[in-house]
């Protein structure tokens, strides 16, 4: 004969604990795979490269209101899908973007920048 009491707490404990892990488990897993949304989303670019912001996914677009806190090392440009950035000297800065509306949330990118020989050594000419 079996005793149902003991399965019906086990079932109960099952039922609480289960979720009780997945959440306990959902910021491990989030800090394994890509960053938190607050995090700058990292960029690398060429000097005098174009980045258009759209395709990566990461803001609303159009983009606009392009800031960079280094207009030394990069800007906001236009590009044929909308607003970009465009790598001017090597060094790393912080740019936003607003998606949508000038006003709206604002995106926050880490741009390196990089000079052309860093990036293709030994990829010259004669």
């Amino acid at each position: 004969m079996r005793y149902e009491g003991s399965m019906t707490a086990l079932r109960r404990a099952v039922r609480w604990c289960l979720p009780a892990l997945a959440l306990a488990a959902a910021p491990a897993a989030r800090a394994q795979g890509e960053p938190a949304a607050d995090a700058p989303f990292p960029l690398t670019l060429k000097v005098g490269e174009v980045k258009p912001l759209c395709p990566t996914g990461t803001v609303q677009c159009p983009p606009r209101a392009i800031l960079c806190d280094d207009p030394k090392v990069a800007v906001g440009a236009d590009s044929p899908e909308g607003g970009a950035l465009r790598g001017v000297g090597p060094g790393t800065t912080t740019c936003s973007a607003a998606g949508g509306s000038p006003l709206g949330a604002r995106r926050v990118y880490r741009v390196t920048v990089v000079a052309p020989g860093d990036a293709a050594q030994g990829a010259g000419g004669r």
